[in-house]
């Protein structure tokens, strides 16, 4: 436990570590693309893609708790 600056007791909670992610591919050609896709400096114009950035723009930061 920890205190805060107003002298309440905060309980921190453990943070797991973000571990590495191994990927197998089945084909060299499956390698390729995913490597092509990875370094594209392209913009992707899925669908999905557009909604994610939409409300992106729309979001709004909830005001600091007190």
């Amino acid at each position: 436990m920890m205190d805060n600056p107003k002298g309440d007791r905060i309980k921190m909670t453990a943070v797991k570590p973000i571990r590495p992610t191994q990927i197998e591919f089945s084909s060299k050609e499956d390698l390729q693309k995913f490597y092509n896709y990875a370094t594209s400096t392209t913009k992707s114009n899925s669908e999905e893609l557009k909604k994610l950035r939409e409300l992106r723009q729309k979001h709004v930061r909830a005001r600091e708790r007190k």
